[in-house]
């Protein structure tokens, strides 16, 4: 399985992605910028959890919310 996510938007209290399998970036996620918790997801799936768990990862790694993100399993 490899999800790939782009960051969309992003504002003083969120930051918003597409992700999906390979190139198909057809769902969202919503974080908080402040807390790093997931506000809101187009779907419930396991590639929603392990893409926002790679992108928080990230987050507390950097500081700053990456531009994109990849998981591959």
């Amino acid at each position: 399985m490899m999800v790939t996510a782009r960051k969309t938007e992003q504002s003083a209290t969120s930051v918003t992605y597409a992700y999906g399998f390979g190139e198909q970036l057809d769902q969202q996620l919503t974080i908080d910028t402040a807390s790093g918790e997931l506000l809101k997801a187009s779907a419930s799936s396991s590639a929603t959890g392990k893409i926002y768990l790679k992108i928080k990862r990230d987050w507390q790694a950097t500081g700053e919310f990456p531009p994109g993100a990849v998981f591959a399993s």
